[in-house]
């Protein structure tokens, strides 16, 4: 969705938060300002929340996911859920192209600001 023309920290736009991926930090329907990334004009958002999307060259199916990027312990760049559900605890998410797999994660956005939906 647009965000009012007040923006917040450069967004250009927001997204609500579905599932609970990010609970710790964006529990379900938290609105997020986001602004565009793109690698060649900015450095990577490292310890950021970022936007990623994940794309399969087997289906059209395109999937936005919002996740911190960190390095992990082998100094490698990875999109880290933080998640009061356990199944979810380790379960980083690559960057990049997975062959294998046939998909391709990559950051889209970071996120500059947030409200959370009041009961």
């Amino acid at each position: 969705m647009p965000v009012p023309d007040q923006t917040r920290n450069g967004a250009e736009f927001c997204l609500r938060v579905r599932g609970d991926s990010m609970d710790e930090v964006f529990p379900e329907g938290t609105l997020l300002f986001c602004r565009p990334f793109y690698e060649e004009d900015h450095a990577l958002p490292i310890d950021k929340y970022v936007i990623a999307v994940t794309s399969s060259a087997h289906t059209d199916q395109i999937e936005a996911t919002v996740k911190r990027l960190v390095r992990n312990d082998n100094d490698e760049l990875v999109l880290r859920p933080e998640s009061r559900n356990k199944i979810l605890h380790g379960r980083d998410l690559a960057l990049g192209v997975d062959t294998e797999l046939g998909t391709e994660v990559r950051i889209s956005a970071v996120v500059v600001g947030y409200t959370r939906q009041l009961d």
